[in-house]
């Protein structure tokens, strides 16, 4: 009984915390956005070329000592 407990609360946490996440309104199907926007500010950019060549496609050879 005691086990049954414990797995109704954190069932529950799981779908509480689960109603919170999905308030969140950083995308509608009904709008498309064609401007720069920050949907989380803790994420940045990524940048991924050759390295010593910032303007090459980030591709690697098989069997070479390339680096991206």
């Amino acid at each position: 009984m005691k086990n049954l407990l414990i797995i109704f609360i954190f069932q529950l946490a799981f779908v509480l915390t689960m109603a919170q996440a999905g308030d969140e309104d950083y995308f509608r199907e009904d709008y498309l956005r064609n401007s720069d926007f920050v949907y989380k500010d803790n994420i940045k950019s990524v940048l991924l070329y050759k390295e010593g060549f910032e303007m090459a496609a980030p591709i690697v050879r098989l069997n070479s000592d390339d680096k991206l």
